[in-house]
């Protein structure tokens, strides 16, 4: 919503002092209670066209209340999380007492491993290539090939192919 409304000035049509969002509320829910006022003036209405307004002017009414109810709740839930979060910000700050969490103390005695191991490769398994497995370029492998279990990756050869066309 902008910050500022303009009013009109009943029966003119000419613009009054800027109203806040606030006021602009206040007001149209002012005009809502005069016109509830006017209509129930004698007793609740029987007629269906007044009995329509009169419910229309109050779900308005209802519906307005209703909202600033909302907004004042999650303006205090908002508030609420975040002095929630600052005092778990503040508890975690006290418990580390002002250290990095991730470095620790070194203590007397303990031995620090610098670099990585190096893995004993007598203890891995042999790698068996098969023909074609590390040539690069693309395949001619059909699907009956490949599922026949015949088919091989063969590189591909541009010079081949252009003699070919």
């Amino acid at each position: 919503m902008s910050d500022n409304i303009v009013q009109l000035v009943p029966n003119t049509g000419a613009p009054a002092a800027p109203m806040t969002d606030e006021e602009a509320l206040d007001f149209t829910q002012g005009q809502r209670k005069k016109l509830v006022d006017a209509l129930t003036a004698n007793g609740t209405p029987t007629d269906g066209e007044v009995a329509s307004t009169l419910l229309k002017t109050l779900d308005g009414m209802d519906r307005q209340a209703l909202t600033k109810m909302k907004i004042k709740s999650d303006e205090k839930s908002a508030n609420n999380s975040d002095a929630m979060a600052a005092a778990v910000i503040a508890g975690v700050f006290a418990k580390l007492k002002g250290k990095n969490p991730y470095e620790r103390e070194i203590l007397e005695g303990e031995v620090v491993q610098q670099a990585a191991p190096t893995p004993d490769l007598s203890k891995l398994p042999a790698v068996e290539l098969v023909p074609g497995e590390t040539d690069i370029g693309t395949s001619d492998l059909t699907y009956e090939a490949f599922t026949s279990g015949q088919g091989k990756k063969t590189p591909r050869n541009p010079e081949a192919d252009l003699q070919e066309a």
